[in-house]
């Protein structure tokens, strides 16, 4: 196995248990949307979120022909 498979492995793991906050924790506002206020800021920025976890997790995909690894590359 080359460098990208373990650093994909431990990256999708992280990005998966991230998206899984984000989807839980909007799943609670939703079940209790008739004892919370509706402010649109936070449910803006969780959607942001997970849009950036997925993107971050399809951007490593580019660099897994890169030979040398280093925390700069990473």
């Amino acid at each position: 196995m080359s460098p990208f498979d373990y650093l994909t492995v431990l990256v999708s793991i992280v990005i998966g248990l991230a998206i899984a906050n984000v989807l839980t924790r909007l799943s609670v506002v939703i079940t209790a949307r008739e004892r919370v206020d509706f402010y649109w800021p936070p449910l803006a920025w969780a959607i942001w979120l997970f849009f950036v976890a997925v993107q971050h997790w399809w951007a490593q995909w580019s660099v897994r022909h890169t030979r040398e690894w280093n925390f700069g590359t990473f």
